[in-house]
């Protein structure tokens, strides 16, 4: 049975997977997150009482949570929001 909504990606006029500096964003983030690159067993000093490694992810996650709502806000471009927008004003 066919759909009779239309498909969301032809109102796109922008979308952040065509961006070659967004993926390049995700990926030294979740390189930064991920604690591969910690040696075996390291502890380091404890920031607010965790492991550095583990302070580490944590900011890293953090960071991937806010660059993704930049992501979404700049550079994810609807034809709908530009007329939304003029209506609203």
């Amino acid at each position: 049975m066919p759909s009779s909504s239309p498909d969301p990606y032809e109102t796109l006029e922008r979308e952040p997977r065509s961006s070659a500096w967004v993926w390049l964003g995700y990926l030294v983030l979740y390189a930064i997150a991920i604690p591969w690159y910690w040696p075996v067993g390291f502890r380091g000093p404890l920031i607010l009482g965790l492991p550095t490694w583990v302070a580490v992810t944590l900011m890293a996650v953090v960071a991937l949570a806010l660059w993704t709502n930049l992501v979404i806000r700049r550079c994810w471009i609807d034809l709908g929001d530009e007329t939304e927008d003029a209506a609203g004003e």
